[in-house]
């Protein structure tokens, strides 16, 4: 896949840029409900500025305290070394822990977690050029391969 195939598949940053702050508005609204089922907003302190950053992220919840969510985008980076975060779930804001996760095992495992959580998440990921799992060991692995050097990682966040 060459980079410019890899740059049509992602959302163009104008629409980003255009659709963030609506959806933000939308989540933190009584309307949440039209979008929060599939959508959450991820409130984290930046690294190096110490400024708090509000971002929309899809998300499937694995279990009562355990949330996933893909990404290629670099906001993750903010929460190596486990942060804590605030996640706006469903109309509610929620302390957690962000991890993320970067090793092909890791990535193979979140992501097969996902599919089976959030069918249609999954497949909003693969639309953006996330992995395309088919259940083959051998040919997922090759795909979690592809996608982490596009830049995807995956992570965790576990509720408080």
């Amino acid at each position: 896949m060459t980079a410019t195939s890899i740059a049509i598949q992602h959302r163009p940053p104008f629409m980003i840029r255009l659709l963030t702050p609506l959806i933000r508005l939308l989540l933190r609204s009584p309307l949440h409900g039209a979008v929060s089922k599939r959508v959450m907003l991820l409130t984290f302190t930046g690294r190096k500025s110490g400024q708090q950053f509000s971002t929309p992220v899809g998300y499937a919840q694995i279990d009562e305290r355990t949330i996933l969510t893909g990404s290629y985008n670099r906001w993750w980076r903010n929460l190596r070394g486990s942060a804590p975060v605030t996640l706006r779930l469903r109309g509610q804001d929620r302390r957690a822990i962000g991890e993320p996760i970067t090793d092909d095992d890791g990535l193979l495992a979140a992501y097969r977690s996902i599919a089976a959580a959030s069918p249609a998440y999954a497949k909003d990921l693969t639309k953006g050029g996330g992995p395309r799992l088919s259940g083959s060991d051998e040919g997922d692995r090759a795909e979690i391969e592809r996608a982490r050097g596009e830049g995807y990682v995956a992570v965790r966040f576990r509720l408080a």
